[in-house]
Order: C-alpha cells, then structure tokens, then sequence
C-alpha cells in the first residue's frame, strides 16, 4: 500500500509518509475529526489475516502503557478499509539514525538514558519489542 499525499483513510487526510517497515507505512496524516496531525500506521498487507491480528494486538498493547518515552496511541480501527493505529505525532521528530550523531556527547547519554528507561518500563509490563533499532526510535527536537 503505498497512500499519496490527499488520500483519504477514512477520516484521516495523508500529508507525507514518515518512514516504512516490514509490516507497515508511517504517514503524517490530518485527523479531520479533531483538526490536529497524528501519525497514521497502516498494514502493508492487509489480506494477510495474521498481518492484520498482531497489527490489531500493536495497537492494544502500546495503546495501555502510558511512559513520556512512549508515543502514545490515540485510535485504533479499520478505518475506509485500512487497519490503522493512530499516534500522537511527534512534532519536529527525527529518528535516532538521522539525530544521534548530531549531538554532544552528553545529550547522546542522556538519550540512551531516556531510552533505557522506557524500554524498561515496557519489560516491567512483561512486554518485549522486537524491533528496537535507531531507525524505529523517535527523537523530539
């Protein structure tokens, strides 16, 4: 599934794709409802069934943890047909990958500080995220 700016998911306008996995696409969408911008994750292959259930399960998951290193989740749904999981949008975010190497070296620890923490705020909820890399992690300017 590859959404252009304009499209339409549902209530939800794409203005720009953040990023793309294995499983799924990241955009900047406008929610339209609410007037504010999220970030719109889609299934890349929604007619797999099994895609689709652990999607579904993502968004449960993350949508109960509530940590400032998480981004929290606003919605969840099939929305004009597309499983989606609707993020707050972290203004002005960039990705580990694209930011580390930018910063003093006491920013950098004081990152992988925050990170570490969040992380370990997941595994006390006796969750494991299987994708930690620095292109799947968000930094706020």
């Amino acid at each position: 599934m590859n959404l252009q700016p304009g499209a339409m998911v549902g209530p939800f306008r794409i203005e720009r794709e953040l990023g793309r996995g294995g499983m799924g696409a990241v955009y900047q969408a406008t929610d339209t409802r609410a007037g504010r911008s999220v970030a719109l994750k889609v299934v890349l292959r929604a007619e797999q069934a099994i895609s689709v259930q652990r999607f579904v399960r993502e968004a449960q998951v993350v949508a109960a943890l509530q940590h400032p290193g998480i981004v929290a989740v606003h919605d969840a749904g099939v929305f004009g047909g597309v499983p989606c999981i609707v993020y707050e949008l972290v203004q002005g975010g960039r990705t580990l990958d694209d930011g580390f190497k930018s910063l003093l070296l006491i920013e950098r620890v004081e990152l992988i500080l925050e990170l570490a923490a969040a992380l370990a705020y997941v595994h006390e909820a006796g969750l494991v995220h299987r994708d930690v890399k620095p292109g799947n992690v968000v930094m706020a300017q």
